[in-house]
């Protein structure tokens, strides 16, 4: 886009608007990855912050929140009328996020019903409180923003309500970013629902600016709108711009190729450090890297599990774009021929009863907990061989990230992030989005890990892993916000 407003050497003021946010509301990446830039950003000497809904279902530490002067307001979106509240919270690491509270977020499930696993029927209200109350926020602040960033499609129609309704106002100075963390899910709804967008009338009729196959895609707004478009890997900004999937939204995408830049995130290199993790029951590192054998002893009896199986497993959100099915698939065939496997997931639906069943069939050989605690995922990969992460889409790989840390191999399909991540000789790779394909790779990593010189090797440099977001939010200074 042309005109793009200029920015200053330093500081910059940053304003995140997102679903969710780490420790408080997390339902996947997204969360650990905004915490983990908004927190070097704001080490970096940046003023961020970040605006998030706060959502009913989650342990926000509520005692420490204050209302924000003048954050009370009304919103009107289509035939609804919306209360809202602002109160600021001070994370732990240093920046400030900034609650919206509304009725739209009393919810026990931040996006989807946790009986059900269905989406919330109204996404579209809630996304649009949000992004409006971000901007009623930034604009009653005061002070002059130099970058409004949004994520995802919950918070892409920031960038249009920005372009459309706040010029001229201070904010029109702000640079637009939109992070496209999973583009796959494009806030899609009825053109006749639009108007609770709170865009102009003019935009959101069939063949407008913002028709998306028909309906209306906050994502498609976000991209339409964005000074500069982030995607959050090298190679997921490739597959993005390489993408034939026809419709209006990839074609926007495609479009935009001047302005869509691959910036990798990172690990919090202090916190994920298994030689001063207290979680663990011995310290080790890549200097050091014969004490992980103590962690992999403390693991196997907590699972019970063989000692001199290979252990193959997962540890994090058990959502089907990992593709956990795979893994499921392979689990009896791979028992028989004397594999081990465990997982320790977070979520609902039926990933969840799935591998419940297989350890009810398998107690030996597959041990499953449903626990998403930080804690027990360090002891999980610093227990397990190979951590096995066969996702059909990986933007960001982050969970390959703490896994190399804790030297646990990755098993990973060739695709996104984890193709940055996992090198050849860390790491094991496979392409097919098949079962089959994913059995061949864990016998292969098997026949090559029974050799203890290559077992070593590739574990020294997994671990040897250093990506911080330091690095991360620098680039994305330099390569997007500038």
């Amino acid at each position: 886009m042309s005109g793009l407003p200029r920015l200053p050497s330093n500081p910059l003021r940053i304003l995140h608007v997102a679903m969710e946010l780490s420790p408080w509301a997390t339902a996947g990446d997204v969360a650990p990855f905004i915490a983990g830039l908004a927190a070097a950003q704001q080490q970096a000497g940046e003023q961020v912050t970040v605006v998030v809904p706060e959502h009913a279902c989650c342990p926000w530490p509520r005692v420490f929140a204050t209302r924000v002067q003048g954050g009370n307001g009304v919103l009107r979106l289509g035939s609804d009328e919306v209360p809202f509240e602002l109160r600021r919270l001070r994370h732990p690491a240093g920046f400030e996020a900034i609650l919206v509270r509304s009725s739209v977020f009393d919810r026990s499930g931040i996006y989807l019903h946790p009986d059900t696993g269905e989406e919330w029927e109204d996404g579209l209200l809630r996304a649009s409180v949000l992004c409006h109350a971000a901007l009623y926020y930034a604009l009653n602040a005061g002070g002059r923003w130099r970058v409004i960033h949004a994520h995802d499609w919950h918070g892409a129609l920031t960038l249009a309500l920005l372009e459309r309704c706040y010029h001229p106002t201070p904010l029109q100075h702000a640079r637009g970013v939109l992070t496209l963390h999973d583009p796959a899910f494009a806030g899609t709804y009825p053109l006749s629902n639009a108007s609770m967008s709170g865009l102009a009338a003019s935009d959101l009729v069939p063949g407008g600016a913002l028709d998306c196959d028909g309906e209306f895609s906050t994502l498609l707004a976000g991209v339409r709108h964005a000074h500069r478009i982030h995607a959050v890997s090298p190679t997921h900004a490739q597959e993005l711009l390489h993408d034939s999937r026809p419709g209006v939204l990839w074609d926007a995408i495609r479009s935009r190729r001047d302005d869509l830049v691959g910036v990798l995130g990172g690990l919090d290199l202090a916190e994920w450090d298994p030689s001063r993790d207290v979680a663990l029951s011995s310290s080790f590192s890549a200097q050091a890297p014969a004490s992980r054998e103590l962690c992999r002893e403390d693991f196997i009896n907590l699972a019970s599990l063989d000692p001199d199986l290979l252990t193959i497993g997962f540890a994090g959100p058990l959502l089907p774009e990992k593709g956990l099915d795979l893994l499921a698939a392979v689990i009896p065939e791979l028992v028989a021929e004397g594999f081990q496997f465990a997982i320790a997931g977070s979520g609902t639906g039926p990933l969840q009863d799935t591998f419940k069943a297989l350890a009810r069939t398998y107690p030996e050989q597959v041990w499953v907990t449903i626990d998403g605690s930080v804690e027990l995922r360090r002891r999980v990969l610093a227990g397990l061989d190979i951590y096995c992460l066969p996702s059909r889409f990986e933007p960001s790989a982050l969970g390959a990230m703490e896994a190399c840390r804790y030297g646990s191999l990755p098993l990973v399909r060739r695709t996104g992030g984890l193709q940055d991540v996992v090198p050849d000789d860390v790491g094991f790779h496979f392409l097919e989005d098949s079962p089959e394909a994913l059995a061949a790779a864990i016998r292969d990593a098997g026949d090559r890990l029974s050799r203890p010189e290559e077992d070593q090797h590739r574990r020294r440099q997994a671990m040897q892993f250093e990506r911080s977001w330091a690095q991360a939010a620098q680039e994305l200074r330099q390569g997007v916000y500038r």
